[in-house]
């Protein structure tokens, strides 16, 4: 009897919407945490950190391309270095999965409090986030096809025409001058202790590079192709992700209320006075933030069910956790200890917490690429 493999049927547009996907989901989540803390310069932290995106796009580029395994981090980190450092390397990037998986099924309930209140706190909370990763979780078990990540791929477009638009219509009627020639004029200086705890939280948005790496040597594209895959992934995603912090940093330090914590950019639509782009803009951004936010949770899912088939196969992780299904060649053991360890992460209803953890998985195993890469161009020149 063959034993089954895990499927390779992705490509191009898969890559282009996991990455905007994650890019996107992080300003519905985000901006609000960082802007609670760096007031007028969130806008700042999110430039810093759209330009460490660009570092960290280059690098996993790089590196998938001189090893083009299935794996991410953990493949780039094993030929730089040894084992021990792919093991940490991937342990730090799906426990950052595991917790997108949780944050990203949370956000779905402040979004979707639009329609109905009860959803912002309590049970009811709870049970939308559980049947969110439920959802993920029996998509995740049947199997991915090309077909709908091209789908995923369209939906991620039509949030960035709308993000785009509230950029535009944020800088013309909510932008004060201030934000960038005066930030502290707009609610306070923040201190550096609040700045250098927000910085790493922006990094979260970068996590989709990691699952999308790992389809190397799967998309038939050249180089030609690639440089303009790599240009179009930094446009679209630096543009509204910095842009969606400048309209914020001059509305969300002064907005009255807290509820814009947990869903900035209902925030950001709250703070136009038109009622004509105001009212419409609202629900137009929470379907599109659901949507977007659950399709970051089944890239989350997709990206723990390939990693940890890859530390299984490494014998980084018991083999028997590894089993895929026979007929559809998915790791249901890993999707099955993911979701339940996801639903247990949702009883904590606490964003901060989630996003602090998360971002410290980012962190390490970010760094940990960037500095795999420099010491491959010295083994592997």
């Amino acid at each position: 009897m063959t034993r089954p493999t895990l499927r390779r049927s992705l490509g191009s547009p898969a890559l282009f919407g996991i990455v905007q996907g994650f890019v996107a989901a992080s300003v519905y989540f985000a901006v609000g945490l960082v802007a609670q803390r760096a007031l007028g310069l969130t806008w700042l932290v999110f430039l810093i950190g759209g330009l460490l995106f660009a570092l960290v796009v280059v690098s996993y580029v790089e590196g998938a391309s001189l090893h083009q395994e299935r794996g991410g981090a953990t493949v780039i980190a094993r030929y730089a270095f040894n084992e021990l450092w792919s093991f940490i390397a991937g342990w730090a990037i799906c426990l950052d999965y595991l917790i997108l998986i949780a944050i990203c099924a949370f956000g779905t309930t402040d979004y979707a409090a639009v329609f109905w209140g009860e959803l912002a706190g309590g049970v009811p909370e709870f049970l939308l986030g559980a049947a969110v990763v439920g959802f993920v979780t029996f998509t995740s078990a049947r199997g991915t096809s090309a077909r709908r990540y091209e789908r995923t791929a369209l939906l991620v477009l039509g949030d960035l025409v709308l993000q785009l638009l509230i950029v535009g219509f944020g800088i013309a009627l909510l932008l004060e001058p201030e934000v960038l020639t005066d930030p502290g004029s707009i609610a306070g200086t923040p201190s550096l202790e609040d700045v250098l705890f927000v910085f790493p939280l922006v990094l979260v948005a970068f996590s989709g590079l990691d699952a999308s790496s790992g389809f190397a040597g799967q998309v038939p594209v050249g180089r030609r192709g690639l440089r303009r895959l790599v240009g179009v992934r930094l446009l679209a995603a630096l543009v509204p992700y910095v842009g969606i912090a400048l309209v914020a940093s001059a509305v969300l330090p002064t907005a009255p209320g807290a509820g814009w914590i947990e869903a900035p950019v209902l925030g950001v639509v709250e703070g136009f006075s038109q009622e004509w782009l105001r009212e419409p803009l609202r629900y137009l951004v929470a379907v599109s933030a659901i949507a977007i936010l659950v399709a970051a949770c089944n890239a989350a899912m997709l990206g723990v069910s390939r990693l940890g088939y890859s530390l299984a196969v490494n014998r980084q992780l018991p083999s028997r956790i590894g089993q895929l299904h026979p007929t559809r060649s998915t790791p249901v053991v890993i999707i099955a200890i993911g979701a339940v360890l996801a639903t247990l992460l949702l009883l904590t209803a606490d964003l901060e917490f989630l996003l602090g953890i998360s971002a410290f998985g980012a962190t390490i195993a970010f760094t940990l690429v960037c500095v795999s890469v420099c010491r491959l161009r010295w083994r592997e020149p």
